[in-house]
């Protein structure tokens, strides 16, 4: 994510991959760091 977020703000990349992480773990720590 991070990686993605420097070489490109992509925003559509950034929204896939937050939405993979998600289906990937049900409670996923990392959402309230994004937030």
């Amino acid at each position: 994510l991070a990686y993605r977020r420097r070489h490109g703000s992509n925003k559509m990349l950034v929204i896939n991959d937050i939405a993979t992480l998600v289906k990937k773990a049900p409670k996923p720590p990392h959402l309230e760091y994004i937030n």
